[in-house]
């Protein structure tokens, strides 16, 4: 073994459009959620700590 490493071109063929759109749709949707999370957790600390006029 020489340490030095050929990235495999042929290992992972080219997505096709299809398949890039559905990439894309689960990064929208894991980005959509992590907002509501984040939105959910800001609205608890506040509530808690912002005095509750």
């Amino acid at each position: 073994m020489s340490g030095r490493h050929e990235p495999d071109e042929d290992k992972y063929p080219p997505l096709s459009e299809k398949e890039k759109r559905e990439a894309y749709s689960v990064y929208i949707a894991a980005i959509g959620v992590l907002i509501i999370i984040i939105s959910f957790f800001w609205n608890i600390v506040s509530l808690l700590f912002g005095g509750g006029e």
